[in-house]
C-alpha cells in the first residue's frame, strides 16, 4: 500500500501533448497557406501579365453566359 502511494502521477496526460499537437498542425496549415486572390476586370492587364511570362496554369471557367479565367501570378523570375 505504501508504494501505491508513493507513485506520482505525471502531471502531463498524453492527450494534452496530442491536442497541442494537433493544434499546431492546423494552425500550421491556416497560417501558412500561400492563396491570395484578387480581381483583374482588364483584358489589356492580364493580356500583359501574360506576356511578360507572369502568368502559368491558367483554367477558362464558364458560368452561364459569362466566363472566368482562372490563373496563377508567378511573381519570381
Amino acid at each position: 500500500m505504501a508504494n501505491e502511494n508513493n507513485k506520482k502521477k505525471n502531471p502531463i496526460s498524453i492527450y494534452w501533448i496530442y491536442g497541442f499537437l494537433g493544434l499546431a498542425l492546423i494552425s500550421f496549415a491556416t497560417l501558412n497557406s500561400p492563396k491570395k486572390t484578387f480581381e483583374i476586370n482588364s483584358k489589356e492587364t492580364f493580356l500583359s501579365l501574360a506576356e511578360k511570362g507572369y502568368v502559368s496554369k491558367v483554367e477558362i471557367i464558364k458560368a452561364d453566359s459569362k466566363f472566368r479565367i482562372d490563373f496563377v501570378l508567378n511573381l519570381k523570375k
